[in-house]
């Protein structure tokens, strides 16, 4: 039987701050060319372009109409951006281009699937429905899929859910992003569970909440409720 870590109070903890930053819409730093290409709307496309508005404007998050067209699946409206000059290479803050959008938004919608066919003990209620999402994420593009499940875990749709999908998922080089989103938004049980979940680079950001939370590690019967690229 392996031995579980878990994780006891001892006072007050140190200090470790960590900061994530995802790029999602800011409707402060839109243009209505954006709101535009976001609801598809050729006609207001075409008046707000002919007012001067620039094509390849970009909102604080470096993303362009174009970006937010593809996002969004308006494809009309990213034919008549391109027909006015709207650049398809243009990257945004977070260095996607707006086709990477596209993909960023269909790995959002395979996580939200995948994490609907998860319980709160991180088990699978369908695994004949699971196993084809979970593989479709797998041969997709992780930096992608990682990208994804970080602006769902903080616009908070199905957080746990989506870390345990994440988790079980254990694609090479998501590590560092998941222990951001743990020292984020994570609690206890949620540290247990990335000590306990077979990746040495989770136990690391496990080990960190804990000593930064006031918690001391002990052996015993703490959360193992995933396991790092376990199906």
């Amino acid at each position: 039987m392996r031995t579980n870590i878990r994780l006891l109070k001892q006072g007050i903890g140190g200090g470790v701050v960590v900061t994530i930053c995802v790029l999602l819409t800011s409707c402060a730093t839109m243009t209505p060319l954006h709101e535009a290409a976001i609801r598809g709307d050729i006609p207001h496309i075409d008046e707000y372009v002919k007012k001067g508005i620039p094509v390849n404007k970009k909102d604080v998050e470096g993303n362009t109409p174009l970006h937010y067209a593809y996002y969004h699946g308006q494809m009309e409206a990213i034919e008549r951006l391109i027909t006015y000059g709207a650049d398809a290479n243009i990257r945004n803050r977070e260095g996607d281009t707006p086709l990477d959008m596209q993909k960023i938004a269909n790995a959002e919608r395979l996580l939200h699937s995948g994490a609907q066919l998860l319980d709160a003990q991180g088990n699978w209620t369908d695994i004949s429905n699971a196993r084809p999402m979970y593989d479709d994420l797998k041969v997709m593009d992780g930096d992608i899929v990682t990208k994804a499940m970080v602006r769902k875990v903080i616009q908070n749709e199905d957080r746990l859910r989506v870390l345990f999908l994440a988790v079980k998922l254990g694609i090479s080089g998501s590590e560092a992003r998941l222990n951001d989103v743990l020292h984020g938004y994570g609690d206890k049980s949620m540290a247990e569970d990335y000590l306990n979940s077979g990746s040495s680079s989770l136990y690391e950001g496990g080990r960190q909440w804990a000593n930064s939370h006031g918690y001391n590690l002990r052996t015993g019967m703490g959360s193992h409720r995933v396991g790092w690229g376990r199906f």
